[in-house]
């Protein structure tokens, strides 16, 4: 039997995820730890936000040429670009806007924890998914996938935060939201959402000041992820069952 050329066997499909993801967590832990650590303690957070307002236009404008202009960029290539970025905004410069749009918005510690769950998170369930996945729960997402999300995202939660149960809940909403977007990029959707879950929660536990407008915004919140949990659970089951 002749294979075909065009199709990608797992182990091909395997490596690309981890270029891809280990390259973004190489990049990201490089900025996290200058963005986090060093700019904040020389030049203040409010100058380190506008500092990466900048690194945002600049990633915005060799996206244009790209695309517009077909100029190559080797780094976009070794990334291993999926096909809906070959014509449009690269994955990283998505995830870009959603941290910076969680670094102007929510506390600087809990859009860190946000952006380190975004980013560690989603690269081992990722992997973990094509490597190990098995167990398929909701639209070619796996449990493995989702629990490496889980565990994973906790982890990296201690680092930036010191309240297990603030903790545990941000890692759980990343993991529902990595979960069920499938069609929109998560580069910009998870850590945005994950941010505004966590100042949610951490205002719901008593650990931050109630901010204007965040208690009615709680509630529906919660509304809307136990609606995804009781509705979109059993019909995921359902449709599984009856293939």
């Amino acid at each position: 039997m002749h294979s075909n050329p065009g199709k990608k066997i797992p182990s091909e499909i395997l490596w690309a995820e981890i270029k891809r993801k280990g390259g973004r967590v190489l990049v990201g832990t490089l900025l996290i730890y200058i963005f986090s650590i060093y700019l904040p303690n020389i030049y203040g957070i409010q100058l380190t936000i506008n500092a990466g307002f900048f690194v945002v236009l600049i990633a915005i404008f060799l996206d244009y040429l790209r695309v517009n202009f077909q100029m190559p960029f080797p780094v976009y290539t070794f990334f291993s670009m999926r096909p809906a970025e070959r014509v449009g905004l690269f994955g990283s410069t998505l995830a870009a806007i959603g941290c910076l749009l969680v670094l102007a918005f929510f506390d600087f510690d809990i859009a860190w924890a946000a952006i380190a769950m975004y980013l560690y998170g989603d690269a081992f369930a990722g992997i973990a998914g094509i490597q190990y996945g098995k167990i398929k729960i909701y639209n070619g997402k796996s449990l493995e996938g989702s629990l490496a999300m889980f565990v994973v995202s906790a982890i990296v939660g201690f680092v930036f935060l010191n309240n297990i149960f603030l903790i545990v809940g941000m890692a759980f909403f990343a993991t529902l939201i990595e979960m069920f977007v499938t069609q929109i990029s998560d580069d910009l959707v998870l850590p945005l959402y994950t941010a505004f879950s966590g100042q949610l929660l951490a205002v719901a536990l008593g650990l931050r000041l109630p901010i204007k407008g965040f208690t009615p915004a709680l509630i529906i919140w919660l509304i809307l992820i136990l609606a995804l949990i009781v509705f979109f659970g059993p019909l995921a089951l359902y449709r599984k069952l009856r293939k």
